[in-house]
């Protein structure tokens, strides 16, 4: 990404690649996997993957090729469950950013706290619905989906102020909170005895952290010139 070259366009359609892939993250994390879901993951990823025909690791098209596979479907159903409900902490995941992070490594500590403040303070409301706390993956992904989704829109409407404000609040809570602990919740999924499937989206979300960081790095750079 260069730093003053970058046209409207470009960034439109970088941000919706950016989109895309945390929406194929938010379905993962938030739903027990089924027929449906697993057709989902399909779909999504074809708007995905050609943009990484070129990378060393395709984590992308290996993630379709077994979704693919009828007989790797159900294991990867039994899978969901083995990892995100079981009660032994040497095989079960907790993806909340209070148990990563806070002392006691429970659930609705200050860690979600301070989320449901960020929320607040940007005006994100979770949706209804949805029963997990703020500091869920899934609920953290879904803030960023929505905020890329505004940037987008703001740039589709040559809208500079919203734009800044969006990214703003994009990088400020990728910084003050996404950061800190996804990072975690990528090595488990990847080092764990998982069904590959689950491995494979230890290692996107470890690829688009590193990712999101350039993207703002090189992104602040850019509206430097810009306002």
């Amino acid at each position: 990404m260069k730093t003053v070259e970058l046209d409207n366009e470009t960034i439109a359609l970088y941000l919706y690649l950016r989109k895309n892939i945390f929406i194929l993250l938010d379905i993962v994390f938030r739903n027990s996997i089924d027929e449906d879901i697993i057709k989902r993951i399909d779909n999504i990823i074809n708007h995905i993957k050609s943009c990484y025909e070129n990378s060393d690791k395709n984590y992308f098209q290996e993630l379709q090729d077994i979704i693919r596979k009828q007989e790797e479907v159900s294991l990867i159903m039994d899978e969901y469950a083995r990892i995100f409900y079981s009660v032994d902490n040497s095989v079960g995941i907790y993806p909340y950013e209070s148990v990563y992070l806070s002392p006691s490594h429970l659930m609705m500590q200050k860690e979600r706290d301070d989320v449901v403040d960020f929320f607040a303070d940007c005006k994100y409301y979770v949706n209804k619905d949805y029963t997990e706390p703020e500091d869920h993956i899934s609920v953290e992904l879904s803030f960023m989906i929505e905020m890329y989704a505004k940037m987008i829109e703001a740039i589709q409407n040559d809208d500079l102020e919203n734009f800044v404000q969006y990214f703003n609040y994009a990088e400020k809570f990728f910084h003050n909170h996404y950061i800190k602990w996804v990072p975690l919740l990528a090595k488990d999924l990847r080092q764990k005895n998982y069904h590959r499937f689950y491995q494979l989206i230890g290692s996107i979300l470890e690829t688009t952290i590193n990712e999101e960081r350039d993207f703002f790095s090189e992104m602040k750079k850019c509206l430097e010139y810009a306002v």
